[in-house]
Order: structure tokens, then sequence, then C-alpha cells
């Protein structure tokens, strides 16, 4: 499998994201297995079901608040803007550890539009919504994220 509109693997992000945790501190095993499984269930055919087979409740408690619910009962897509806007009001009363995940995670995603761009590449067409609201979110979701521990807001700023 390979990341949204590119070639690159999908194993390089939950990698970097968990590398950026813990050169920021965060080096638990838990929170670093979360951080590798951030995007699982909502990325590939693996379902929360699954990964409770295979892991601790504690890093299942990390995934589960970073997993953003896209479809609603019936099944239906929900739209990005509610969709985002529930994952950040999840996100401020999410766990430090599960923050700081979502905080590495947007770091890596930024960091990719950033080289892209530099290269040339139009990024926005992957996304479904603008750019304009593509870096409100993000801006808006890391201040929900950055409060109480100061790694957080060293990765907040970063």
């Amino acid at each position: 499998q390979v990341l949204k509109a590119t070639e690159v693997p999908y194993l390089v992000h939950p990698a970097a994201v968990a590398l950026i945790l813990q050169r920021s501190g965060f080096a638990e095993e838990h929170v670093l297995a979360a951080a590798i499984l951030h995007d699982v269930v909502e990325d590939t055919s693996c379902t929360r079901a699954q990964l409770a087979d295979m892991f601790p409740g504690s890093v299942l408690e990390l995934v589960d608040a970073l997993t953003e619910r896209k479809h609603d009962g019936h099944g239906h897509k929900r739209p990005w803007f509610e969709r985002k806007a529930e994952q950040i009001r999840r996100i401020s009363a999410a766990p430090v550890e599960a923050r700081a995940i979502w905080l590495a995670d947007k770091r890596h995603n930024l960091e990719t539009i950033a080289f892209d761009v530099a290269d040339g590449v139009n990024v926005w067409p992957r996304f479904n919504a603008g750019r304009a609201d593509i870096l409100a979110n993000y801006r808006a979701g890391v201040e929900a994220a950055r409060h109480g521990d100061p790694r957080l807001e060293t990765l907040a700023s970063e």
C-alpha cells in the first residue's frame, strides 16, 4: 500500500511519526506502537477488533482517540468539515500521549506537503477541502492539542 496520491510506501509515514515522538521525549512502547498504528483503522482493511486481538488496551485507547469517524451510522461518508470539527473536539480532550501522536502526525504531514510543494507538486487536489480550509484545520488542531505538557508545546511549535 502507498500513501494517498503518491508512490511512497505506507509505512514511511507512521514510522516517521514514531521517530518524531521518540525524539520529542515520548518513547514509551505503547505510545510508539500507537503511533505506528494511528491510521490503520482509517486507511486499511484492519478493524479495531483485529487490533484488540493483537495489542494491549493502552495502545487501543490511543488509537481510538486518533481514529476519525469517517462514516455515519448508515455507512454514508460524513462531510469533511463535520469530521474535522469533531476530531478537534476529541483531540482537545484526549490523553497527552494521543495529543502528542496527533501533533507528530500533523508535523510530518506538513513537512511532506512542504517538500512536495518545493518540488513543484500541486498537493491540494489530494485533499477533500481547499488549501485555506486544510491549513485552518491544522492550526485549530495544533491549538487544541498543545496544552498540558511542555513536550506538547515543543511539538506544536514545530
